[in-house]
């Protein structure tokens, strides 16, 4: 008898099966090939007891040596994906202010399972962006500031 294994039991298999049926249960060796395939988009630092068990039978099982659990660090920027309320939280804004900048195409996001979420990635480059715009903006009031408002003196009746 073989036995299945079914993702939406275990966080970060449930997260590598974006393409499949999360509810249905999967062969031992699919699971390995699902984790070994795409380690690099699990975050280590929230699998579950069970699920880290898991994964160590599937390296003993299937992984001739190999080893998945602490190697390769947490997954970078770009996988990783963020609330709302972090995003806001990062880029020093409120809600609304991050609904704007959503709408106006200047910051994307997703809806997985019914959530909002945004790359972590994309709020740090737009974090970067506003805060050189900011930069230049602040530069060109300094500029500004003690500068006559009619540059040739007061206008002249014609």
């Amino acid at each position: 008898m073989t036995v299945e294994i079914v993702p939406a039991d275990f966080p970060g298999l449930e997260g590598l099966c974006w393409n499949r049926n999360k509810t249905g249960p999967i062969d031992r060796e699919t699971a390995w090939a699902l984790y070994r395939a795409n380690w690099r988009f699990v975050w280590q630092d929230t699998l579950t007891n069970d699920e880290r068990a898991l994964i160590e039978s599937l390296e003993d099982e299937f992984g001739n040596g190999e080893r998945l659990l602490g190697t390769d660090g947490p997954p970078p920027a770009f996988a990783r994906l963020i609330t709302p309320e972090e995003a806001a939280e990062i880029l020093g804004i409120d809600l609304v202010l991050l609904e704007r900048r959503i709408r106006a195409g200047r910051l994307l996001c997703r809806e997985i399972d019914g959530q909002i979420r945004i790359g972590l990635e994309d709020v740090l480059a737009l974090k970067e962006a506003e805060e050189k715009r900011n930069a230049l903006m602040a530069e060109i009031y300094e500029d500004m500031e003690g500068v006559d408002s009619t540059p040739n003196g007061p206008p002249r009746k014609l």
